[in-house]
């Protein structure tokens, strides 16, 4: 999703859908974009379907990569990317082992999502989180559990605008706050439609 100059919207799983009716579906969040030079823009709702998600598989049989942004080896998320960064799914078999160097310019991070792994020579537990130094470090992921082990591999472009957040916006100023909530309530966002199966 890109928020642009303002889009109502609700990531999470309301009641009314778990008794499926999605009729029901409301929206409740007016998310505003903070990157500057998107700020002005139209907003954009981006969906991506499982099979259209790019999935590699690693050499020696190793397990497999998906791609779900940015690009790895000659793979090419579908999902638009406003700056510079990545995010897989690597899903590790048994006794393997996966290598890939960052780029200089991005800070990167892992996620174990289930059982342990050794990383770059650490071993890290399931559901902890570890950072990566930003100067082109090797990152080396072992399987040395008898089960396949999944990892979520992201990094992107350091972040260094002001960031100021007020209930559901998040803009660069507290001027810019104030002027967004007086835009929200005089209804400058437009007409809010709501769709019989999602809303707009």
């Amino acid at each position: 999703m890109k928020a642009g100059k303002g889009i109502v919207h609700e990531e999470a799983v309301s009641p009314e859908m778990s008794n499926h009716q999605p009729e029901c579906i409301s929206c409740s969040i007016l998310d505003q974009s903070s990157l500057q030079r998107y700020k002005c823009e139209e907003p954009e709702y981006f969906l991506s379907p499982a099979n259209d998600i790019p999935n590699q598989i690693l050499t020696d049989d190793a397990g497999w990569i998906k791609i779900l942004s940015g690009e790895y080896e000659n793979a090419i998320a579908k999902v638009p990317c406003y700056s510079k960064q990545f995010l897989y799914h690597i899903h590790l078999e048994a006794g393997k082992q996966f290598s890939t160097i960052t780029d200089i310019a991005l800070e990167c991070g892992a996620f174990l999502l289930t059982n342990n792994a050794v990383i770059n020579d650490m071993e890290f537990e399931a559901g902890e989180f570890i950072v990566f130094s930003s100067e082109g470090e090797l990152i080396e992921i072992n399987n040395n559990g008898k089960t396949a082990v999944d990892i979520i591999l992201f990094g992107g472009e350091p972040y260094n605008e002001p960031i100021v957040a007020e209930g559901t916006f998040v803009m660069n100023t507290p001027h810019e706050i104030t002027q967004a909530y007086n835009d929200y309530y005089d209804g400058k966002y437009g007409d809010i439609l709501f769709d019989k199966d999602r809303s707009l």
